[in-house]
């Protein structure tokens, strides 16, 4: 937990992220978070969808390797 970025610290709402390298130089450079929301008041971890928006894929598929890797990422919040 020495180096976990707080989430009292994490922006809302679509608030902007601290550059990495401020979290650095906080020692304050490790993003956890979870998919079960009780932890996030429980012990401290980020509950995931407080934090992610989930982006729909903008790749135009053309092969088969472009649809694996759309119907991957846009369910994993990956891609702009």
């Amino acid at each position: 937990m020495k180096f976990w970025f707080p989430v009292s610290r994490m922006p809302k709402k679509g608030g902007d992220w601290p550059l990495v390298s401020d979290m650095v130089a906080k020692n304050q450079r490790l993003l956890v978070f979870t998919s079960v929301r009780s932890k996030e008041q429980s012990e401290g971890i980020a509950y995931q969808w407080n934090y992610m928006v989930e982006n729909q894929c903008k790749i135009i598929p053309t092969s088969k390797f472009l649809r694996l890797l759309c119907s991957l990422f846009s369910n994993r919040h990956w891609l702009n």
